[in-house]
């Protein structure tokens, strides 16, 4: 699941580029109602995503009026990964045997770490350099950028029958 704020076209769409670096390309299954909480052409849109192996991905809103958002959270058979503050920190659980209901499996206590977020545009620029300078493969290309430019299209295209 990722929450973020500030329009489906401005960070939905780095919501959207990230869930589909990790999961493959998405297709939009549904829309909830849009909110107007940046920029009045670009409303904040809650979906359900679905990738091409089945697995399904909300993306749940808060609001840039109250303050700015950008998480995820990864629910998996190994355990937990939350993003949390656009990347400045992660919590990983993972799952351990239940000490109150035997035979249960639960998640242990959270394990915190910094994130690399500040590390994030010197690596796409020593990224690009490569791939100029190389040839080395793009970690995100223009048709990635657009896979996700399309998705959120539709994520605001199909909002407006909700408002």
């Amino acid at each position: 699941m990722g929450t973020y704020t500030k329009g489906v076209l401005h960070n939905g769409g780095h919501m959207v580029d990230l869930l589909q670096m990790l999961l493959g390309p998405l297709e939009l299954v549904a829309t909830g109602m849009p909110v107007n909480d940046f920029w009045d052409d670009d409303p904040s849109v809650p979906a359900i995503l679905r990738s091409g192996d089945g697995v399904s991905v909300q993306m749940a809103l808060g609001d840039a009026r109250d303050y700015a958002l950008f998480e995820v959270v990864l629910t998996t058979e190994r355990g937990e990964i939350v993003m949390r503050d656009g990347g400045l920190s992660w919590t990983v659980r993972r799952p351990q045997p239940s000490l109150a209901f035997a035979g249960y499996t639960t998640l242990g206590a959270p394990e915190h770490t910094s994130g690399r977020y500040y590390e994030a545009m010197p690596a796409a620029v020593t990224n690009i350099a490569a791939a100029l300078d190389h040839g080395v493969a793009l970690a995100s290309t223009g048709q990635s950028a657009l896979a996700a430019q399309r998705l959120c299209e539709q994520m605001r295209d199909a909002s407006k029958y909700h408002a």
